[in-house]
């Protein structure tokens, strides 16, 4: 997805609510079966995640890996170790 002309933390925090409403949105399948699906997703932003397309995925790519790892269905910003330093 692309948000244009939004900050991290906005961006964030349209991926956010839609991870909750999917999660809170079961689908009935054909034979009366529950499915819940779940969203993880990595952020990038541009400039300061990169310059071109191939920069911005490989970034979002390495955080939505760091949201799977990190328990899934959850939306990364960015590393810990990038949010630590930008405290």
């Amino acid at each position: 997805l692309l948000f244009p002309s939004e900050s991290m933390e906005s961006a964030g925090r349209h991926l956010e609510r839609l991870r909750a409403r999917l999660e809170a949105s079961p689908f009935t399948l054909p034979q009366g079966e529950l499915l819940r699906l779940t969203i993880s997703a990595g952020l990038a932003l541009a400039p300061r995640d990169g310059h071109d397309a191939l920069q911005l995925v490989r970034v979002a790519d390495t955080r939505l890996l760091d949201a799977k790892r990190s328990g899934r269905n959850r939306v990364v910003l960015g590393t810990p170790s990038e949010l630590l330093a930008a405290v």
